[in-house]
This record gives structure tokens, C-alpha cells and sequence, in this order.
């Protein structure tokens, strides 16, 4: 299941009484962005996200502790749990779940399985969302008990590099990144089990975005983009960077669009494409439209249904209508 499927999924989940009681375990390997789906899904839904990195949990910070009331021995749970007349709605993340200790998960099971800690209750409108990697990402993991796996839905986290880029995008990952894992789909997400050190991963690139913004010399630029990749991933990226140092600016596409410097390559085109989905705006869909026929007809069907996704009535302009004539066979 990629990200988008992975939004949906909760989304649908929250939305029904009944599947709102089920808890909906993600697993997949770090980086994916398992836990930023879950806080955007509470971002868009509106309601509070409560985060417990269990693997960072004692019992006591789950469970609470006892306290005598009356002659009664109660528990006193941690105020971590949402109040049912302040937060009636929301999602409660136990992330990192496999890599807690067995006693943090054990003490775990009672809220995933009854909804209960104690004498208290999860109200109706929360949702439990638990995420968690797998044994063969190498990360430190704990087999889950069998009777609290088969009371959740697990949904497995694919990488998908056409989805991730339409994510990158939105969440304003820069041009070179993009373009970058357009050309190289396979650097997205590729780890060694036998490597000890930084992977590329959908989590790391985000870090070479903003390594990027903040405009290193070269020298370090290419240390720190290694230490955040590795060095394979990170001296293929930092080959790029002389072409992508020379792309025009959008200021400059969008001013003198018959005369603006055109890529030199296909990865640096595809970084011309990400910047002009970046800038544009509606008034901008002529003079984009006049740059972009002067590149391939792959970049304009990179570019031209991104704009009209993104940009509300772009696919209403003269220069969408004419980038569909022309392009009978791509605008499908």
C-alpha cells in the first residue's frame, strides 16, 4: 500500500463507528513516512493527534500508576489519554510499537484490544493507529504477541516513487530532489542490511532539500548530503548539482520564455519541470506553455497534468486546451 492508499485507508477508518474500533497497525520499513500519513490524516480531519513513541515508554508511562481512593486500589492513568468531554474526537499514534520492550507492549494490548487502561475509557471518536518496522529492516524490533496482531488491521507501507513525487511536491521538497528521484526511482528507497550507515530513504531526501535551502559551499554540501544518503547515493546526487546550478530561473521562464536557457540533460529538465510546478500560477500558463513545447514531449506530460492538479482552472486556459491537442495520446 503506498502513502496515498495508506491516507485513505485511515481516513475510512475514522469515518465508521464500526472500523473506528478496530485498531489499523502500519507496517514498513523506517523513512517511508509512515508517522507524517498519520499526522497529515489529523491535520486534514482537523483533530488532535496524541504521538506515544512507545519504544521510548516505561509500563508506568502507559499504564499509569495505582493510588488508594476510598480504601480502593485505582489506577491513576497518565494524562497523555484524551478527555472524552475536551477531545471527543482524535487519533491516538502508538508508533514505534515492535521496537518496544515486550512489558511496554504487553501493557499496550489492553488499549489496542479493549479500548480501556484501567478504569478509563478511550472515548468513542478516537481511532488507535500503531505503525512499526519489520524484522528485516534490521532496526531494533520485537516479535508482537499473536493475539494483539490478530485484533488489529495491518496494512503494509510500499514505496512508490511516482506517488512520493506528487507528495515531495506538496510539501515543497525542492526542484533538484524531485528531479533527481525521477531519474533515479530506484534511490528513492534502497537500504543494505549489511550497511551500518545512512540509506536513502523518502525521510533522508526531505533532508537533502532542506541541506539544499540553506546554501552550503559545495565541499560540505556534498558531505553532509552523503551523511544523510550515503556516499554512493550522495556523490550521484551531488553529479547532478553543476548541471542543476545552471537551470534558468522560473522569473526568467516565465519573462523571456522563447529565450530562456533550456536543461542540458533530462534529469536537469525534469528539475526545470518541478520548479515551474512550484511557481506557477494560472496567469503563468502561456509563457509556461511557450517554454515548455521547446522541451520533450515526456517533460510536457510531466508537466502539463500536474498544473491542471494543482492550479485551479489551469485545464480551463487556451494553453492546456492546446498542449491536449497536440498531445492527444499523453493528456489521456
Amino acid at each position: 500500500m503506498n502513502l496515498t492508499n495508506l491516507k485513505t485507508a485511515i481516513h475510512t477508518a475514522f469515518a465508521s463507528d464500526t472500523l473506528r474500533r478496530r485498531a489499523l497497525f502500519i507496517l514498513g520499513p523506517s523513512g517511508v513516512g509512515k508517522s507524517q500519513a498519520v499526522a497529515q490524516v489529523a491535520a486534514e480531519l482537523g483533530v488532535p493527534m496524541i504521538d506515544m513513541r512507545l519504544a521510548q515508554y516505561d509500563p508506568t508511562d502507559v499504564r499509569g500508576v495505582p493510588e488508594v481512593r476510598d480504601g480502593r486500589t485505582v489506577w491513576a492513568v497518565p494524562a497523555t489519554y484524551p478527555d472524552a468531554a475536551t477531545q471527543p474526537r482524535g487519533i491516538l499514534f502508538l508508533d514505534e510499537i515492535t521496537s518496544a520492550p515486550r512489558d511496554v507492549q504487553a501493557v499496550a494490548y489492553q488499549i489496542v484490544l479493549d479500548r480501556m487502561i484501567g478504569e478509563y475509557s478511550l472515548p468513542d471518536g478516537w481511532l488507535i493507529v500503531a505503525a512499526g518496522n519489520r524484522a528485516s529492516d534490521k532496526g531494533v524490533t520485537h516479535t508482537m504477541a499473536a493475539p494483539l496482531v490478530a485484533r488489529m488491521t495491518q496494512v503494509e507501507v510500499t514505496v512508490d516513487a511516482e506517488q512520493w513525487r506528487d507528495h515531495a511536491l506538496d510539501i515543497g521538497v525542492r526542484p533538484e530532489v524531485v528531479a533527481f528521484i525521477k531519474h533515479r526511482p530506484d534511490l528513492l528507497h534502497s537500504f543494505d542490511s549489511k550497511t551500518t550507515g545512512p540509506f536513502p530513504n523518502p525521510r533522508s531526501w526531505v533532508a537533502v532539500s532542506d541541506l539544499l535551502a540553506a546554501n552550503l559551499p559545495p565541499a560540505v554540501r556534498n558531505e553532509m548530503i552523503q551523511g544523510c544518503v550515503g556516499a554512493e547515493a550522495g556523490m550521484m546526487f551531488e553529479s547532478l548539482m553543476r548541471y542543476f546550478d545552471a537551470m534558468p530561473t522560473f522569473d526568467t521562464i516565465v519573462s523571456d520564455p522563447d529565450n530562456a536557457r533550456l536543461p542540458e540533460n533530462t534529469s536537469v529538465a525534469y528539475g526545470v519541470a518541478t520548479l515551474i510546478i512550484a511557481r506557477a500560477k494560472r496567469e503563468h500558463a502561456d509563457a509556461i506553455w511557450t517554454y515548455i513545447q521547446r522541451l520533450s514531449r515526456e517533460v510536457q506530460a510531466f508537466v502539463m497534468p500536474q498544473l491542471a492538479k494543482r492550479i485551479d482552472k489551469f485545464d480551463r486556459t487556451v494553453a492546456y486546451g492546446e498542449w491536449q491537442a497536440n498531445n492527444i495520446d499523453l493528456a489521456k
